[in-house]
């Protein structure tokens, strides 16, 4: 008996150490995954920079409301602050800092 589970043991290694190896692609870019990444914090960023214009925006209504100098200007610069995040990326291939992801 156990001169047949050694049998089977290498004939069962041997099939598995012969059998064919895929070839590697070599087309493929090692940086893919990391220009994914910057493109999904690109979305956040410009995300978060509409979020702040929102913001922005529901202030001013509720300072104009309620007759309140302060909130009106932080409404402002929430909304400001948001157009200036929102539109970061662009900002940056425009003044010539290299995006790779852009």
């Amino acid at each position: 008996m156990t001169n047949l589970i050694a049998a089977a043991d290498s004939f069962i290694a041997n099939k598995i150490l012969s059998a064919p190896v895929p070839p590697v692609q070599l087309d493929v870019d090692p940086t893919a995954g990391i220009n994914e990444i910057g493109k999904l914090i690109q979305n956040v960023v410009t995300a978060a920079g509409v979020i702040l214009i929102l913001f922005g925006f529901v202030q001013i209504g509720v300072s104009i409301s309620q007759h309140d100098s302060q909130q009106r200007i932080n409404g402002f610069l929430f909304l400001a602050g948001g157009i200036i995040v929102a539109s970061a990326p662009t900002i940056m291939t425009t003044i010539g800092i290299p995006v790779p992801w852009a």
